[in-house]
Parts: C-alpha cells; sequence; structure tokens
C-alpha cells in the first residue's frame, strides 16, 4: 500500500528539476548558458549558485521520496511477518530538511552574485502581453494559470529579485512541514515496537502520519508548479527579447525592441 502513490509524476519533475535564476542582459551584451527542462532563461556570466540552487533542491525532493519509499518498505515488511523499524524514514527525512537548510543558503548567495553582477530584468517585461501567453499555455496543459498570474504579478512590480523571495518563503514553509512530519514520525517509531506502523495507518490511530505526509506533499506540489511558472515566463522573455517565437501555440512574439 502506498501512501501517496505518485512517485512517477514526481519523479518527472524531479528528473527535468535542473534551474538557472537569473536573466539579465549586462552591459548591453547578451549573456548565454545552457537551457534545461525547466530552466530560467540564459543569462549573464555562469552563475554557479544557480545551479547550486537546483542541485539543493533536487536533493531535497529525492530524499523526501527516499523517506517515502522507507515508509512502504516498513509497511511491506509488516505485512510479511517481518519486523522493522522507521530508522531509514527518520533519516531520510533529516537529509531533505538539511538539503532545504542549503537551498536557504544558496538563495542568499544567489542574491548577493546578482547584485555584484548589476543584475537587471529583461525589457520584454514589459513588452510582452503574458496574459495571453499565459491563456494559451494553459489551454495547452503547459501551466497552471493561477500559478502563472502570481509569477507575473510579482515579476511585474519586484523583478526576479520578488521571485527570490517567493521562492526563499516555500522554503520556509517547507522546511516547517518537514520538520513536524520528522517529530511524528520519531514518535511514532517509539512505540512501533508495541504497534505496527501498518495498522496505525490503517486504522487511523494515534500516531498516525498520513496527514503531515499530505501536507508536505501539497507543499512541494505547489512549489513545483509555481518554480515551473516562473522557469516558463523568463523564458519566454528571453524568448521575445531574441526573436526566438513563443512558447505558446498561436502567439508570436516579435523581437522586443
Amino acid at each position: 500500500m502506498a501512501l501517496y502513490n505518485q512517485l512517477t509524476i514526481i519523479f518527472v519533475y524531479f528528473i527535468v528539476f535542473l534551474h538557472i535564476s537569473c536573466n539579465a542582459v549586462q552591459d548591453g551584451s547578451e549573456r548565454k548558458t545552457a537551457m534545461g527542462g525547466i530552466n530560467h532563461q540564459p543569462c549573464g556570466a555562469y552563475l554557479r549558485n544557480s545551479t547550486r540552487l537546483s542541485r539543493q533542491l533536487s536533493l531535497a525532493f529525492a530524499h523526501l521520496e527516499l523517506a517515502n519509499v522507507a515508509l512502504e518498505d516498513v509497511i511491506i515488511a509488516e505485512l510479511d511477518g517481518e519486523n522493522a523499524n522507521l530508522g531509514t524514514v527518520e533519516t531520510n527525512l533529516a537529509r531533505s530538511l538539511a538539503e532545504l537548510d542549503g537551498m536557504s543558503t544558496v538563495v542568499s548567495d544567489l542574491r548577493c552574485q546578482m547584485e555584484t553582477n548589476s543584475f537587471k530584468d529583461l525589457p520584454s517585461l514589459r513588452r510582452v502581453d503574458l496574459d495571453a501567453v499565459g491563456i494559451s499555455l494553459a489551454k495547452d496543459k503547459r501551466v497552471e494559470l493561477d500559478k502563472w498570474n502570481l509569477v507575473c504579478a510579482v515579476m511585474r512590480c519586484h523583478g526576479f529579485y520578488g521571485m527570490l523571495d517567493v521562492f526563499n518563503a516555500r522554503i520556509v514553509e517547507l522546511k516547517v512541514l518537514t520538520d513536524i512530519l520528522l517529530h511524528h514520525v520519531s514518535a511514532l517509531g517509539q512505540f512501533a515496537t508495541r504497534v505496527k506502523v501498518v495498522s496505525t495507518l490503517e486504522q487511523n490511530r494515534p500516531g498516525n502520519i498520513r496527514p503531515e505526509f499530505a501536507a508536505l506533499y501539497t507543499a512541494w506540489s505547489d512549489f513545483h508548479s509555481i518554480f515551473l511558472a516562473s522557469s516558463l515566463v523568463s523564458t519566454e522573455l528571453w524568448y521575445a527579447w531574441n526573436g526566438f517565437g513563443s512558447l505558446a501555440s498561436g502567439v508570436v512574439s516579435v523581437k522586443a525592441a
């Protein structure tokens, strides 16, 4: 029995979750870096912290999944009449929490690096019809429109620095929820020798950790959607600035003057 049976979909996100969070044109010259699945558009000189941020994010989520896998191993073992403990679940949740702490540090480092490099948002931010692009992408099931609109509102008011603030707030939320789940798993492990984990979960007994797992997965899903929307907005602005067309079907973007 799976606690949260969405591994296939979530690992697709994980595989492509490479992030370069910069969108500057500096000193009048176009700067380029390689693009990946949901990276933000190319930027100035290589920003190592952008890649570090992506790596921390991927590791944090991967260890959450490994914690879920370890929990399922415990359930399977109990159903097979074997003894099992939640130690590996705790270890992976603690590692996920540590990687989230690392993400906060990297966001701060990235902000400093952007300031040092005199980061500026692309002029196309004020010239592209992002509302029309978002509607088209949402129609094609490529983005959640409410998340697209959220990103556009933040970018229009505060630029990409504002998105870093959003990322930071979501990371804090994930850390809180991960810590809560870790404490609940630890508590469950204290009396799991007397009461089977599978019985606790299936019969909604005291110590049931399903609610905490659900809250954490929901927060991760929300963050993934926001991050993807931010990436698509960023990439659309880059395409428009360089005359590379549009990500959206039926939307023609011309190079921003």
